[in-house]
């Protein structure tokens, strides 16, 4: 600002008549002005409180940033070289939510089928074992893994579905894949 003021002063010149100290700074301004700059300024506070509370309610209301979000992968393989025969399968599970989200072990489960042709979908259901039994709730952010290893009689199947279902308080999440 120093600069600005210091090139005007070069440009123009000094100023021609010195300002003194005692002159009012104060400019009057009708009343019906004042009045009118008073409600312009309480009707912009008003628009500027119900855009903030819009942008609240979409944000945590239609954005679903809080409500309970979990991503599920399933991933796994056979393993015929060895006997027994053995189903690998990795569950994965990450809470991209921003709020804590509860589990609950009754259906909670890694479900497996065999390829059948002879079944009404194409699938037989061999087992069910459980899944995330040590924890309770899924903090936001938080990734869990768990791997687990079943014997299984694999002779006669061609394929296996691993169906993986976490289950909360109102919500179900399931995830599948297939393994040859």
């Amino acid at each position: 600002m120093l600069w600005c003021l210091l090139s005007l002063w070069i440009a123009v010149g000094p100023p021609k008549k010195a300002i003194p100290a005692t002159a009012p700074a104060v400019v009057a301004v009708p009343a019906a002005t004042c009045d009118a700059l008073d409600r312009v300024e309480k009707i912009l506070k008003i628009a500027a409180y119900l855009v903030g509370g819009g942008w609240v309610y979409f944000n945590f209301f239609k954005g679903r940033t809080y409500r309970p979000r979990l991503e599920l992968r399933v991933t796994g393989q056979l393993s015929r070289r060895t006997t027994p025969e053995f189903v690998q399968v990795a569950v994965t599970v990450k809470n991209v939510g921003l709020s804590q989200v509860e589990v609950s072990q009754r259906g909670t489960a890694l479900r497996l089928f065999a390829y059948d042709k002879s079944a009404k979908d194409g699938w037989k259901h061999l087992d069910t074992y459980g899944i995330l039994t040590s924890h309770q709730w899924i903090e936001p952010g938080e990734l869990l893994e768990e791997p687990a290893l079943y014997e299984l009689d694999l002779r006669d199947v061609s394929a296996i579905r691993a169906v993986v279902v976490v289950t909360g308080k109102k919500t179900m999440w399931e995830a599948s894949c297939i393994l040859v």
